[in-house]
């Protein structure tokens, strides 16, 4: 029997809440041969899963439904060519998933070749489709062959006519990550590997106030432990982090007030256009588990524009700022590159390549149809960050970035892409990236 959508939607929850507080996991074979056999054999599963929950599109025509392709479609017309498409005509449904699920490999700077389970979970709450926001669900549990595991909750839920809006964000890491001196080094710096575990539980509930515009309150703790250094090491960079403060744990945690304006009807790919706008003042206390006070302020400002006139295509930008106001902050939440929210800001620079007490952030994209029936597309993109100077709080120059990417449609109903991009950037950085949804 077939569970209802408010059913699965409550399993979802309960497994997403088992793997964060999950730590035990099982070794694999650090040898890309094995890796590959494995991530071929995830790929089949994949097929399989996602043609189990496959959904027509109940908003478009039927001329429209058979035009439009995901790798949905590209798996019936390879294994299942008899078939024929029947598109559901029911119009709208409310609580409907549409589901993105992509087992593979996959690669960053940092982790090296990982196996990971990527799943989008979309979804209508509101009673009726018109000038409601989609609810997404974003699930990653992932194992690298440099023994790192990361498992990532992220959430944003819209009630009915978008009243609420619930934005989540819980992970659980076993990491190793590399460190560079504060601020920007124009000379090639030395790093250092670190190794920690991280538990982070961000919860926010919005209210509307007024169309599209909400206020809001939260919490968010980030606890670092088991921080380890080479004690031996006589690495200059080693020695300005002992400076900052080398600690074995740090906890941040703290209230947060917001704003927020989001326009978007979709936050997978706003094709139609829309801005997101969010502030949010953070403050964390020793009387609630801080290690130090500190308070900081975050915006995050993003625009979207169809180019030309009325097409799919999208030209994007985005900016965002975090400013530490007051206090110390735990070095491992400092702004960061490649620590934003779904860890994307700074292509094409390895995780943690500049950090600081200050960070600001430019993205330009132009994300464009490369096939017409929407399967694949491409986008190319620049971006720009800078960060303060340490101790002092002037900024540094700006450290800019550019790439290309690839998108192939997972999934056409919730118009969720699958994104590979290749981005270069200065002093030799270069890498590949990989994305379920779009960047920003």
């Amino acid at each position: 029997m077939e569970l209802s959508a408010l059913r699965r939607l409550y399993l979802l929850h309960l497994l997403a809440l088992k793997l964060t507080i999950s730590k035990n996991h099982n070794s694999i074979s650090t040898q890309l041969y094995g890796l590959f056999l494995r991530s071929a054999l995830l790929v089949f599963i994949f097929f399989q899963f996602a043609v189990s929950f496959a959904q027509k599109d109940t908003s478009k025509s039927i001329k429209e439904q058979i035009d439009d392709k995901d790798i949905v479609d590209v798996y019936y017309e390879i294994f299942k060519p008899k078939k024929t498409l029947k598109p559901d005509t029911a119009g709208y449904e409310r609580g409907k998933i549409y589901t993105s699920v992509l087992p593979g490999f996959g690669y960053s700077i940092l982790t090296g070749f990982t196996a990971v389970i990527t799943s989008n979970f979309s979804f209508y709450v509101s009673k009726q489709k018109k000038n409601a926001n989609i609810s997404s669900i974003f699930l990653s549990p992932e194992y690298g062959v440099n023994k790192q595991l990361t498992i990532t909750y992220q959430a944003d839920i819209f009630t009915n006519a978008n009243k609420w809006n619930l934005v989540s964000d819980w992970r659980y890491y076993h990491y190793s990550a590399y460190i560079y001196p504060l601020g920007l080094s124009t000379y090639k710096p030395t790093k250092e590997l670190v190794y920690y575990s991280l538990a982070k539980f961000h919860q926010l509930f919005y209210r509307q106030v007024e169309p599209d515009f909400f206020i809001g309150a939260g919490y968010k703790l980030d606890y670092h432990w088991n921080i380890k250094t080479s004690y031996n090491s006589n690495n200059p960079t080693l020695d300005e982090y002992r400076k900052y403060g080398d600690l074995r744990s740090t906890t941040s945690s703290g209230f947060v007030a917001s704003i927020l304006y989001d326009k978007r009807r979709n936050s997978n790919n706003p094709i139609g256009g829309g801005v997101y706008a969010n502030v949010e003042y953070r403050d964390n206390l020793k009387l609630i588990g801080s290690n130090f006070n500190w308070r900081s302020i975050f915006y995050d400002f993003r625009k979207y524009y169809p180019l030309p006139g009325r097409s799919k295509n999208i030209l994007a930008f985005w900016h965002f700022a975090t400013i530490t106001l007051h206090g110390k902050v735990p070095y491992f939440d400092l702004p960061s590159t490649m620590w934003d929210v779904y860890d994307n800001a700074g292509r094409p620079y390895i995780q943690g390549r500049f950090r600081s007490r200050n960070m600001l952030y430019f993205e330009t994209e132009y994300r464009f149809n490369l096939t017409k029936n929407g399967l694949l597309g491409s986008s190319v993109f620049g971006n720009v960050q800078m960060f303060s100077k340490w101790p002092q709080n002037s900024f540094h120059k700006p450290i800019p970035g550019t790439g290309v990417s690839l998108r192939i449609k997972a999934n056409k109903k919730a118009s969720v892409n699958f994104i590979i991009s290749y981005g270069i950037g200065i002093q030799g950085s270069r890498g590949f990236f990989f994305n379920v949804g779009d960047v920003f």
